[in-house]
């Protein structure tokens, strides 16, 4: 199978390449090992903290590539990634992009408005590592990942669908923004996993001297940005709630639906862009 010399994958994880509920990903080992074999770069695009990804990473092999983190509020740069102009690297090893606002910013705000309208929810500063393990079933130690947020608040929404318009309209005009993702909604800055594609895209300009070939898998609304933003787009099945194709998406026929979910659905959309052949798809 021939590929793209300069095709770079974005993928979301929970739902997506990790199963919703039990965050398998092993059958997208295949297409993972093909990918690394080419030196494909696989970038993790996902609602998780850099915390989440410290061993995750490892295991699916993406060691090597930049991943992005709490929906698009940073992106975290492999030493092979950087530019002279960058942030010193941390005692991880990673560069740090934050693109969005800090987390201190986001909570001050969710609770000043809370306070001042009595919204009903509970975010993940509230909720504690137990909460966060009972409302994702993730091992105590991940949960503790999990919790170790910087640039995102997780929130499980507890009042009405007109109540939740008005909290999102009242973070816009303090310059946030409100996501639904899988299992919570994200408030985060003015970032967004189309955001941090577009910033990768042009870091892989400055190295290579070449536009990317940007393929993009996601489930959730979170997604829809990233999907919109690359060449080429997979909306994966999603287990429960299935985000709407966006309207601002010039061409609906980039995007493939999967009939599948999580990791198969994955695959799914792999073989659909890349057996084939990108070109070949795109007649």
């Amino acid at each position: 199978m021939s590929l793209p010399d300069n095709l770079m994958v974005l993928t979301d994880l929970d739902g997506s390449l990790l199963d919703h509920h039990s965050y398998d990903w092993q059958p997208a080992a295949g297409w993972l090992r093909f990918l690394r074999e080419q030196r494909v770069p696989v970038i993790a695009n996902t609602s998780k903290t850099a915390a989440e990804l410290g061993t995750l990473r490892q295991e699916l092999g993406l060691k090597d590539y930049p991943c992005v983190v709490e929906n698009g509020g940073c992106v975290l740069l492999p030493p092979g990634w950087r530019a002279m102009a960058d942030p010193a690297v941390d005692t991880q090893g990673w560069t740090r992009i934050h693109l969005g606002a800090d987390y201190a910013t986001l909570r001050r705000a969710v609770a000043a408005l809370r306070e001042e309208h009595g919204y009903a929810f509970r975010g993940f500063a509230d909720l504690g590592v137990e909460g966060v393990q009972h409302y994702t079933g993730l091992p105590l130690a991940k949960a503790r990942q999990a919790h170790a947020r910087e640039a995102s608040e997780p929130l499980l929404w507890e009042d009405s669908a007109e109540r939740l318009t008005l909290f999102r309209q009242a973070l816009q005009q303090q310059g946030l923004s409100l996501i639904r993702g899988g299992r919570f909604y994200h408030v985060t800055g003015r970032s967004s996993k189309g955001v941090a594609l577009t910033w990768l895209a042009g870091r892989y300009h400055q190295l290579h001297r070449v536009q990317p070939l940007t393929l993009a898998l996601g489930d959730g609304a979170n997604d829809l940005p990233m999907l919109a933003t690359a060449r080429y787009g997979v909306l994966i099945r999603g287990a429960g709630y299935q985000p709407l194709l966006p309207s601002y998406m010039d061409d609906p026929s980039r995007l493939y639906r999967t009939a599948s979910t999580g990791p198969t659905g994955w695959v799914e959309g792999m073989d659909y862009w890349l057996v084939a052949g990108l070109e070949h798809n795109n007649e």
